[in-house]
């Protein structure tokens, strides 16, 4: 069950942009990176869904995530896939570079129900490196409405900061 999601005011949504670039900014491998991403973000805000979604050739596949869903051990993600373009509110993104705010998922025609999932509003962001999404920041509430614009904007500082970081473990790796 979802607990009542904390609303920062300005103050706070720089200090915990700060926090959260400081504590990814050092990881170098890219699935740990994912992993320590979407649960800072689920345990500070309390989402009920948070996920990221890496491009590859044509798909966004998700493999990380935090959450209620997450934390069934039997959980699976499914779709785990869906086309850049075609499939879904995350393909939509993915393939236009541009933030998602939808406040009931019921009334979207794109929106594709995930196995399980309770979600009636949701939030995307794109992940981009370079000019280039490379990513889809995902958040989800278990209320209808439950994003504003000032959530949305500071999900994409996020996603940036994130897009930094992947960019630093992809060159890391590579020097390896």
């Amino acid at each position: 069950m979802q607990t009542e999601r904390v609303k920062p005011g300005e103050d706070s949504r720089f200090r915990i942009l700060t926090e959260i670039s400081q504590q990814i900014t050092s990881i170098l491998d890219i699935n740990e990176l994912l992993v320590q991403v979407v649960r800072l973000i689920q345990r500070t805000f309390s989402y009920y869904h948070v996920g990221i979604g890496l491009v590859e050739k044509d798909e966004v596949i998700y493999r990380v995530g935090a959450g209620a869903l997450w934390d069934d051990p039997d959980f699976q993600f499914k779709p785990g896939r869906l086309k850049v373009g075609s499939e879904g509110l995350t393909g939509w993104v993915a393939y236009t570079g541009e933030p998602a705010l939808v406040p009931d998922v019921t009334r979207d025609p794109n929106y594709v129900w995930m196995q399980g999932s309770l979600t009636k509003s949701e939030l995307m962001v794109p992940i981009n490196v370079k000019g280039k999404t490379v990513g889809v920041l995902d958040v989800q509430s278990q209320h209808v409405d439950a994003f504003e614009k000032t959530d949305m904007e500071l999900m994409q500082a996020i996603a940036s900061q994130t897009g930094i970081a992947i960019e630093n473990a992809r060159l890391f790796t590579i020097s390896q």
